[in-house]
C-alpha cells in the first residue's frame, strides 16, 4: 500500500510541476504577443 501511495505523490508532484510549467509558458507567449501588438501599434513593424 505505501508503494501505492509513493507512486500517487510522486505523479501528483509531476503533475503540479507540469501545470506550473504550463502556466509560465503562457505568461511568457502572452508577454510577447504583447510586445508584438505594440510594436505594430508603434508603427515598429508591420
Amino acid at each position: 500500500m505505501d508503494q501505492i501511495l509513493e507512486r500517487r505523490d510522486e505523479w501528483v508532484n509531476q503533475r503540479r510541476q507540469h501545470v506550473a510549467d504550463l502556466e509560465r509558458r503562457s505568461t511568457e507567449a502572452e508577454a510577447k504577443l504583447k510586445r508584438l501588438y505594440d510594436a505594430i501599434e508603434n508603427g515598429v513593424t508591420t
